[in-house]
This record gives C-alpha cells, structure tokens and sequence, in this order.
C-alpha cells in the first residue's frame, strides 16, 4: 500500500509481515510529497508516481521530477494535491491534473495537455451552488 503522510514524506508498506505482523521494516518511503497522490504503475509495481509528480523507482531508490513544467513560468497550475492516476481502461496511460489534464507522449518524458484550461476565470461562488451563494460565504476569509 502507497501513501502520503503528513509531516512524513511517503510510504510504501507491505499489507502483511513475513513473522505474522507488519513492523517499521516493512515501511520505505516511495519519493512522493507528504500530501500527495500516490499511483504505482499497474504493468511495473516497482515504479511509482505522485506528487507533482515524481517517479519513483523502487529498484534504484531513484527519484526523478517528471513535471510537465519542470520550472514553473505559471502557464500551468497545480494543487497542493494534484491527482495522479492510471487510465481504468489503458494501464499504460498515466493521468495528472492541474489547470489543464496531462497525459504522456512517449514514456513519461513529454506530456500532452488533453484538456483547455480547467480553472474558472474568477473565484467567485458559481451559481450551481444554489442556497450556498450567500453573501456570508463571499465574505469569509
């Protein structure tokens, strides 16, 4: 099992002990933020993906920055946590998501952007919040 931990980086962690209980060494981390997706890779369970967005691979130790923009000029924008996940019809696709929704081209050394820009133009309450359109609500801080 993968996760994130707060205040702890990541985990990887077996879901059973070889002497009949999981102990801290079964615990390694897998080079994803603390709060971050974690999706390891269902063709490779040695290779792992988070964050924004990191590979990890558990053979090596290496971890390795896989953004599509590996420094930021804000064209593109992520959450603290930007979902990571693989196609539930296509082990072989990787999906991340920030403004735009990325899926890579060859491998995961170029991304393709397979979605306009996801963000609303403005951080107003939209209207399909209903009864939750209060002015309260625009008001708090």
């Amino acid at each position: 099992m993968y996760g994130g931990q707060q205040e702890s980086g990541s985990v990887g962690i077996a879901s059973r002990g070889n002497d009949g209980q999981i102990t801290f060494r079964e615990w390694h981390p897998v080079g994803v933020e603390e709060y971050g997706y974690v999706a390891a890779d269902p063709l490779d369970p040695n290779i792992i993906y988070g964050g924004k967005i990191t590979k990890y691979d558990k053979r090596t130790g290496q971890v390795q920055n896989i953004s599509p923009e590996p420094v930021r000029s804000g064209k593109y924008r992520f959450l603290r946590t930007a979902p990571v996940l693989f196609s539930p019809l296509d082990p072989k696709t990787l999906f991340f998501a920030g403004n735009d929704l990325f899926k890579p081209r060859d491998g995961v050394k170029n991304w393709q952007v397979i979605s306009p820009d996801l963000s609303r133009e403005s951080w107003d309450v939209p209207a399909s919040v209903g009864i939750y359109s209060t002015s309260d609500l625009k008001t708090m801080p």
